[in-house]
């Protein structure tokens, strides 16, 4: 099933990459900087490509659970890390996977549409 293969890939995937985000924070705060801002993952099952299954209306949770929240908890868990490391360092967590969160709940009397397709 392609779906468990996406699962597992995934899951070793997210790990490496969370290692080499910090191995460049950490040689960005050798290079001088002190103040670093990082953007986590949106929920990606939100983006167009996927809401387009569902004719624009929903996103895909499935995917928003196997690949946003994990790469999330893994990316602050390493922030936090990096904090407690360089005590002269602020690493920022620019959190948009909450923020797009809150506009889908919310959205302020706007409708969201798709924007892709139009010409």
């Amino acid at each position: 099933n392609l779906s468990i293969f996406f699962f597992f890939a995934v899951n070793a995937f997210i790990p490496k990459l969370i290692d080499e985000i910090g191995a460049n924070l950490e040689a960005l705060y050798g290079l001088g900087f002190r103040s670093i801002a990082v953007s986590n993952l949106e929920p990606v099952g939100c983006l167009p490509f996927f809401t387009s299954q569902n004719n624009f209306t929903a996103c895909n949770e499935t995917l928003n659970s196997a690949l946003s929240v994990p790469h999330n908890q893994q990316l602050a868990s390493k922030l936090t890390a990096l904090r407690d490391k360089y005590n002269l360092a602020e690493f920022i967590d620019l959190d948009l996977y909450s923020a797009i969160n809150t506009l889908k709940g919310n959205n302020f009397g706007y409708v969201f549409s798709n924007v892709c397709d139009k010409g």
